[in-house]
């Protein structure tokens, strides 16, 4: 009897990976479709109710031999039993923490089963974490945290979406990963604030958190730092630099696969080269710099998901999720009321 084909379900704009990949017409997603029902992988009132996986308009990219299928809604998988222990453990754990059970964190399943997985149901590991999280937001950059909101940076997304400084893909690279990138001439010091990047970074690791794409699979970032220059390099200041590494390093549930830098110069190596003495050495050895060869890059993240800008086969709003930005300002008040309560 063959075995039944594995069904990753990731939220939003990302994908639903399956063993053996469709094609890209609707008829034979249908089939597919049908076919996973009668093997009992899905069943019809799973797939009405979006318990497993909703399709809303699919979208597929034929690549390497696996299918890219964007614009699904997959709400978070339902915890798995080994998962559900370890949510019960940090949960007591919480209980015994008065930082963090007097704070205003989520202590929705569905905001700390990000924690569990993220550290692969290591409780004590997500407990370290969530106080950590608790930390650099109540205690360590409480000023910083107190002013979060969208509004501050709404500005930055008012532009053309080939004119923005960053931004993330809408497809996952071959690992399931999210991807993000930066341009740094995209980022004109005269007119944006350092203050205001930060804030938008951070907030749309926030909004990761709330779905199992980023705490399963990990993040994939990608940086073009041609036209780096002093302007740029006044705004990234070691203050800014430690509060962005101690807020994603420590007090995140994401982990980060890889760091692919293009056109990187002395002024940005002489930063890089501060960053690398602050984080660990597995994450020293995962950056990669591809200097001006986008071939290289393409070895590690295909042509076929990256925006023209990197050397790929997509425009601007083809290649970058649109809707993820969108959800961030969407839920601006819930994010200024949490800010509140800091």
């Amino acid at each position: 009897e063959s075995e039944k084909p594995e069904i990753i379900c990731i939220p939003s704009s990302a994908l639903c990976r399956r063993a053996q990949p469709p094609a890209s017409s609707y008829a034979t997603l249908l089939t597919v479709l049908i076919v996973i029902i009668k093997m009992g992988v899905l069943t019809e009132q799973q797939i009405a109710t979006g318990d497993k996986c909703m399709i809303a308009n699919e979208q597929s990219l034929q690549l390497s031999g696996e299918c890219y299928t964007t614009r699904i809604f997959c709400p978070p998988l339902p915890p798995t039993n080994e998962e559900v222990e370890c949510l019960k453990e940090l949960r007591r754990l919480i209980k015994e923490d008065d930082e963090i059970r007097d704070s205003p964190v989520e202590q929705t399943d569905e905001f700390l089963i990000a924690f569990v997985r993220g550290k692969r149901c290591n409780t004590q590991k997500a407990f370290k974490a969530l106080q950590n999280y608790v930390y650099v937001r109540k205690v360590r950059f409480n000023k910083f945290f107190k002013a979060l909101s969208p509004r501050n940076f709404q500005y930055m997304y008012d532009r053309e979406v080939y004119e923005r400084f960053s931004g993330v893909l809408k497809h996952t690279d071959h690992e399931g990963r999210v991807v993000g990138v930066m341009i740094a001439s995209k980022f004109n010091p005269r007119v944006q604030k350092g203050e205001d990047v930060l804030q938008s970074t951070i907030l749309a690791g926030e909004q990761l958190l709330h779905y199992d794409i980023g705490p399963r699979n990990g993040l994939v970032l990608v940086v073009d730092a041609a036209g780096f220059g002093f302007r740029h390099a006044r705004e990234v200041t070691m203050s800014r630099i430690y509060m962005f590494l101690q807020t994603f390093l420590t007090a995140y549930p994401v982990k980060y696969k890889g760091f692919h830098i293009l056109n990187n110069a002395y002024l940005f190596d002489t930063i890089l080269t501060v960053v690398k003495q602050l984080i660990p050495k597995k994450l020293r050895d995962r950056i990669h710099l591809h200097g001006s060869n986008l071939a290289s890059l393409h070895e590690h993240i295909s042509p076929e998901i990256l925006p023209e800008h990197f050397g790929g086969h997509l425009k601007g709003e083809d290649a970058y999720d649109l809707d993820y930005e969108q959800t961030v300002f969407d839920n601006t008040d819930y994010y200024e009321k949490l800010a509140s309560k800091w």
